[in-house]
């Protein structure tokens, strides 16, 4: 198999020193990803001269792709209601789009009437999707810090994993299941959530 994977991501961020008790983050991000897949499988003992030297000894060929983009905005306020502490809450935006596809160029002619091989002829042979997923993320963290080396803190996070990778590639159809709403079952954003409760010492020394 063979597989190539490109992406390019930029981040921005303005945060605020103010006298006051209260100060903002606010930022942005930017992803573009592209990845391609070929895979040459052999799940036969069967092989079949008339396809030539390259595919002879092969069972099928399976290709595939996505081309991925993220856009992200956050902010954060932060606030010191006391001395000592101080409690930040913050959300983030994503919105991300994929375009992905998935075919099989060839298919040894013996398991054709399980396996699909792509006609230019025929769409229903090839699987297209494009996706747009939306999501928002709340988090919220509050610090206490007795003295200049020690800090206690508790947060809530939330996320999204970002699919800059595509998950298109292990997904083989059968002439019967072939369908464009298969694939974004396959290509489906993971949200997660977390809560912590940790204590920092800088001048800690575990050695």
């Amino acid at each position: 198999e063979n597989t190539s994977f490109w992406a390019f991501s930029n981040e921005n961020r303005l945060q605020t020193k103010f006298d006051g008790p209260m100060n903002l983050m606010i930022g942005t991000y930017y992803q573009k990803s592209k990845r391609k897949f070929i895979q040459y499988g052999n799940f036969t003992v069967l092989t079949d001269s008339s396809a030539g030297p390259d595919r002879e000894l092969l069972a099928n060929i399976r290709q595939s792709g996505t081309d991925g983009e993220t856009l992200s905005a956050f902010g954060q306020l932060s606030w010191a209601f006391a001395e000592k502490f101080e409690l930040s809450a913050g959300v983030r935006y994503t919105h991300e789009t994929k375009d992905s596809f998935l075919f099989q160029p060839y298919v040894i002619s013996a398991v054709r009437f399980l396996f699909t091989q792509y006609d230019p002829n025929d769409p229903s042979t090839r699987i297209d999707a494009k996706q747009t997923f939306n999501n928002w993320s709340p988090e919220a963290t509050l610090r206490f810090k007795p003295t200049e080396d020690v800090m206690v803190y508790a947060a809530y996070k939330t996320a999204v994993e970002n699919l800059g990778s595509g998950k298109p590639t292990a997904y083989c159809f059968s002439s019967t299941s072939v369908a464009a709403e298969s694939l974004p079952k396959i290509v489906q954003p993971t949200a997660g959530s977390g809560r912590w409760l940790a204590l920092q010492d800088d001048e800690l020394d575990l050695s």
